[in-house]
């Protein structure tokens, strides 16, 4: 089950607060592995411990994606010679479909 990044900041505030982290994943009807992921993440993405940060996860899932895609559009095969179908297809070259992506 997905929750929202509201419920997920509210139970990281608990723990903050000095709450038991075992007493507060019960007290939300939530497994205290998900709230110690949850307490992992949190400390990546605020800089308090070493690691990728979601965003930068986030940017590599996507750079992998678009490098699928590339292929596929470098491997496509043109199904069609007709003018009204030939003109849709790319004839780009793969070094101009690719995009300058980063992180700010």
């Amino acid at each position: 089950m997905e929750h929202s990044p509201e419920f997920r900041r509210r139970a990281l505030d608990l723990v903050a607060q000095a709450n038991p982290v075992g007493q507060t994943a019960r007290d939300l009807g939530i497994s205290e592995s998900s709230l110690w992921n949850w307490m992992n993440r949190d400390a990546f993405d605020t800089g308090r411990k070493p690691g990728l940060t979601t965003r930068h996860k986030e940017f590599v899932e996507l750079r992998r994606g678009l490098r699928v895609l590339e292929e596929q559009v470098k491997w496509q095969p043109i199904r069609s010679s007709h003018p009204s179908v030939a003109r849709f297809i790319p004839l780009a070259q793969p070094e101009q479909t690719r995009f300058n992506l980063s992180l700010t």
